[in-house]
């Protein structure tokens, strides 16, 4: 059965592990790269309303998602990103709050690593830690 863990992990060396950069090369279908000032422009005047579904250009929404997480993401990991780790590192949820967490200059962030613990650790996740406490 599969190990679930949450760690935090250097968020420079995270992004070297994972397929895709949420700015240069989107994993979402449609979306053109983004710009930290993308995320900068959709700063919502109400910082409460999560509205970025409402615009119909995918690169628009993917930015105003991320401006929004930027502010009110808790990098802390109570939400951390969902990674898994089987012959490679896969992101299964939390491309917009990595985005947001760069956007932010957060320097780790926290991640739920699933999969093979042994092979995490050889990625540079954190586990060998863990396990020793």
């Amino acid at each position: 059965m599969p190990t679930r863990l949450v760690v935090p992990i250097d968020l420079d060396a995270f992004l070297d592990l994972i397929p895709f950069d949420p700015y240069l090369n989107p994993p979402w279908q449609g979306c053109n790269p983004l710009t930290l000032a993308d995320v900068t422009a959709c700063r919502r005047p109400n910082p409460g309303r999560r509205d970025w579904a409402s615009d119909s250009e995918p690169t628009t929404t993917h930015a105003a998602r991320v401006a929004w997480l930027a502010r009110h993401w808790p990098n802390d990991g109570t939400d951390p990103i969902e990674v898994e780790v089987f012959g490679g590192v896969t992101v299964n949820d939390g491309w917009h709050r990595i985005a947001a967490a760069i956007a932010r200059g957060d320097h780790s962030i926290h991640v739920e690593v699933s999969g093979v613990l042994d092979e995490a650790a050889a990625y540079g996740f954190p586990i060998c830690d863990l396990m020793e406490a």
